[in-house]
């Protein structure tokens, strides 16, 4: 186990998740209350929820517009499976087994690494998708009370 895994496992609480646009506009896709957790065991598995704590109470109404299914209404992302640590780079590469997303199921999530303290940030390598968006998740370690 690289040095870089050891300060990684373990309980994370989300403090923001954030997308910055190519105009260097930010948002913020859940809100920016969001709440989330991650989860890396030292075994080498993941485990991601966050979520818009606004989110509706009907979701079972928002689910299905015009005969689709429309995940991005939930306001819930979820994820797991096993994760790699290329040290050297400070990259870490998430090899999703089960999503919420099915078309993320077999695929890979990419992201770049700091570590500051009690803080974990998780970004991408690059630009990413259609719109060219950038994203940031900064986390903290979760503590026993």
């Amino acid at each position: 186990m690289s040095a870089l895994e050891n300060l990684v496992i373990g309980a994370w609480t989300l403090v923001s998740f954030e997308q910055e646009s190519q105009a260097g506009e930010i948002i913020y896709p859940l809100g920016d209350d969001a709440k989330g957790s991650i989860y890396y065991l030292p075994n080498g598995y993941v485990s991601v929820h966050i979520m818009d704590v606004n989110r509706s109470e009907n979701v079972a109404e928002l689910l299905y517009k015009d005969k689709q299914l429309k995940y991005n209404d939930l306001g819930y992302l979820a994820y797991s499976g096993r994760y790699h640590i290329d040290e050297e780079n400070r990259i870490m590469t998430h090899h999703i087994e089960i999503s919420l997303y099915p078309e993320w199921i077999r695929g890979q999530q990419v992201r770049l690494i700091k570590l500051d303290g009690e803080h974990l940030q998780l970004s991408s390598n690059g630009p990413v998708g259609p719109q060219k968006i950038q994203f940031r998740l900064l986390w903290k370690r979760a503590l026993n009370d």
